[in-house]
């Protein structure tokens, strides 16, 4: 049986500095959420809606290029190679899409209006 006609030649000189970039605005965002966390703040206290949408969509947009970088890697040949320009486009175009709308629902819900407890006498 013989493979695909695809070659993955992965182009870590690209990803590295996506993937650190990445892991550093996610610590970032985590020590700040814990540290308000300790100090006894709420995440919608810590960071408006906004704030927080903004700091999600770097991160999932980091991560739709670190996915855009590891497709522009795929090598193929025959009716492959003419299908895997569109693929990659198109999945950079619903990864980008997704990720606006995941950092808005995201940063909404945090945000929410919740309703008062009421607590049985």
């Amino acid at each position: 049986m013989r493979g695909l006609p695809v070659q993955l030649d992965i182009p870590y000189a690209r990803i590295e500095p996506l993937r650190r970039k990445r892991a550093e605005r996610a610590l970032d965002l985590a020590l700040r959420i814990f540290g308000g966390w300790r100090a006894g703040r709420a995440l919608r206290a810590l960071m408006p809606a906004d704030a927080l949408e903004r700091r999600l969509r770097e991160l999932l947009a980091l991560y739709c290029e670190e996915t855009a970088a590891l497709a522009a890697g795929v090598r193929a040949s025959g009716a492959v190679a003419a299908l895997r320009g569109r693929a990659a486009q198109l999945l950079g175009e619903v990864m980008r899409a997704e990720a606006e709308r995941l950092a808005h629902e995201a940063a909404r819900a945090v945000h929410r209006p919740r309703f008062a407890s009421h607590k049985s006498a």
